[in-house]
């Protein structure tokens, strides 16, 4: 049965490496496509000589003329004179921004005056840049390289957005017809909370998207999705039975450890958390990537809720092998955990987090969920306050589950 967790996972790696790489277009997939339309032939042919070399082209001596040629063409970019006979290019260029036939692409308004009110009124019709003629030659270029490449990164955080829906609806149809439908109540809220943090994550991503690109139609469509999501998740998962035994592979227990805490990185350092890594846990396990993703990230995650006021902010992660387990710990320079709530902190639905201290509340299902997973390894999840100050969470997990794991390949 495919397994959901793994699924987002692969979603959620497609996403942070698009990003964390400023999302750049693979060459074959770029629309290097632009429109020229001027109502002047000379200008038409000074643009076209500079720019056909590089860049596919279309002309178009009206507004009129521009709107069907956009439609077919489909371009990255529309150069337009403001200027011309009939529909003026403010006038154009509000047509452009609100007809999604015409594709949306970036505008850059000509104009031959340079006033002020002219280049205020073409960003208020919607236009992205304004140029004045004559034109210097390295600014055109250069504005249009960065104008192409707005463009196709909306493309991209468009392709991303519609196959995360589409792999959601794929995912649902599966488990629906799966007829494993035993996981109700407590279990089905547990998976929900689970999937709370890689959705923190993406939240992390799209605001950062949105200060840098706050008129991105894409990146406000991202975050309307992003927000529909857990609910999406909520309805499919609501009583679904999840196989604990489900993906069982060998694992390189320290590279699954390094991958889940290279996504939270970016998120602790939001919050001027200092995450400190140190794995040597040189060995390979039969388990569920994803399970291992679940525990740490929720480990993690609730560390770096207990530092939310602290001066002081740090987390450290450790790996190392013990015998016959491997442990993982997670300590937090936080305020640790009270004595009369040590024995509770595992029970389901108990939180600390009420909604009364400026932070979200919280809902007393991971550390439960967290547990069961470990303890279905045959290991053990435990968190004590440390003698250094804060608390520690410790995982022991057997190497030698089902009898298969081994040494990892120098």
């Amino acid at each position: 049965m495919p397994h959901f967790y793994d699924m987002l996972g692969r979603i959620r790696g497609s996403l942070s490496k698009g990003l964390m790489m400023e999302l750049k277009t693979q060459g074959s997939n770029e629309n290097r496509r632009i429109v020229i339309v001027d109502d002047e032939p000379k200008n038409l042919k000074i643009l076209r000589i500079r720019l056909a070399k590089d860049y596919e082209l279309a002309e178009a001596s009206s507004g009129e003329e521009a709107q069907d040629i956009i439609r077919s063409f489909q371009p990255a970019l529309v150069l337009l004179d403001i200027m011309m006979p009939g529909m003026s290019g403010y006038e154009l260029t509000k047509l452009i921004k609100q007809d999604p036939s015409l594709g949306n692409p970036k505008v850059i308004l000509l104009s031959g005056k340079g006033l002020i009110e002219e280049k205020l009124e073409g960003y208020e019709s919607g236009a992205d840049d304004y140029l004045t003629k004559p034109f210097n030659k390295q600014e055109l270029e250069a504005k249009i390289r960065v104008f192409l490449r707005l463009f196709n990164l909306e493309q991209q955080l468009i392709q991303i957005n519609q196959d995360l829906e589409e792999e959601v609806k794929l995912r649902s149809e599966q488990l629906l017809k799966a007829e494993r439908l035993t996981f109700v109540g407590l279990h089905s809220a547990q998976i929900v909370h689970n999937l709370k943090n890689p959705l923190q994550v993406l939240r992390f991503y799209v605001d950062n998207l949105k200060k840098d690109h706050p008129e991105s139609k894409a990146v406000t469509k991202i975050d309307e999705v992003q927000k529909k999501l857990l609910e999406i998740v909520k309805n499919i998962l609501g009583s679904v039975d999840r196989d604990l035994k489900d993906d069982i592979v060998p694992l390189e227990i320290d590279r699954v450890l390094r991958d889940e805490l290279d996504f939270l990185r970016l998120g602790a350092s939001e919050q001027d958390i200092r995450l400190k890594v140190d794995l040597d846990a040189d060995v390979m396990v039969m388990a569920s990537a994803s399970h291992i993703r679940q525990v740490v990230g929720n480990l993690v995650k609730n560390a770096m809720d207990a530092l939310w006021d602290q001066d002081q902010k740090s987390i450290k992660v450790r790996s190392e092998v013990s015998g016959s387990d491997i442990i993982v710990s997670v300590q937090d320079s936080g305020p640790g955990i009270p004595s009369n709530l040590q024995e509770k902190i595992f029970e389901p639905l108990f939180t600390t987090k009420d909604g009364n201290t400026g932070q979200a509340p919280g809902h007393g299902l991971g550390l439960s969920y967290c547990r069961r997973i470990i303890e279905n390894y045959g290991g053990s999840l435990a968190i004590k306050n440390h003698e250094e100050g804060g608390a520690i969470a410790t995982v022991h997990l057997p190497i030698k589950h089902a009898g298969k794991s081994i040494k990892k390949a120098s």
